[in-house]
This record gives C-alpha cells, sequence and structure tokens, in this order.
C-alpha cells in the first residue's frame, strides 16, 4: 500500500527538469518531517543524492542538547545499502518504494533525535 506522501515522491521523481524534481521532493519530505513534529526545524542544502553532503538538516530549536541530524536522500529501495548509509546515526530516506513480492516498503531508516 503506497501512502500520500509515497505518492507525491514518486510524481515528483518522475518530473523531467532535473532542479524542479530536486525542489518538490524536498518540500515534499520537509513538510512530511514538520508535520511529524512541528517543533523541528528543516533546513534544505543544495546538494541531492549527494554521498558526503546531506540534503537537509534536522534540528529541534527549543532543544539545544539534541543533536541536529543530517538527512541524505536516496533514489535505492535496497535496505542494505540504506542502512549502511545510515549507521553512523543520520537518517536516510529511501525515495523509491520496494517490490511488492519482498516485506513492506520503509520511507525512512536511522537514528532519530
Amino acid at each position: 500500500m503506497v501512502n500520500i506522501v509515497q505518492q507525491s515522491i514518486s510524481q515528483a521523481l518522475d518530473e523531467p527538469d532535473d532542479r524542479a524534481m530536486f525542489r518538490q521532493v524536498k518540500n515534499i519530505v520537509a513538510g512530511h518531517l514538520r508535520r511529524m513534529d512541528p517543533r523541528a526545524t528543516v533546513t534544505t542544502t543544495e546538494f541531492f543524492n549527494h554521498t558526503h553532503v546531506p540534503d537537509m538538516v534536522l534540528e529541534w530549536p527549543d532543544r539545544p542538547r539534541s543533536p541536529r541530524r543530517f538527512i541524505y536522500l536516496r533514489t535505492t529501495s535496497d535496505l542494505c545499502r540504506l542502512r549502511a548509509d545510515g549507521a553512523d546515526g543520520n537518517l536516510v530516506w529511501g525515495l523509491t518504494c520496494r517490490a511488492p513480492d519482498t516485506e513492506s516498503p520503509e520511507v525512512g531508516l536511522g537514528a532519530g533525535p
């Protein structure tokens, strides 16, 4: 079953203009994160699907002791790769669903605040 966030991301990934696609995907993810925790601040970077530079940064201004989380957006649904990227406490968000004959699709992996 595909939820509205996954559906929106899938539609955005079909955008032929790369810059528009990056912007749309980041806006969808940022909006979803803000709805999950309105106290969080989501800052986007100019990068997309970069190996070493995060796509977004998640912070909690009212909780200064909470570490900020780097968010890496990935166009893979391979859980082994996603888990490896999130091993150091980063949030790794797989943008595509896995095939229906495998376990249920997972949208995001990684450590939370």
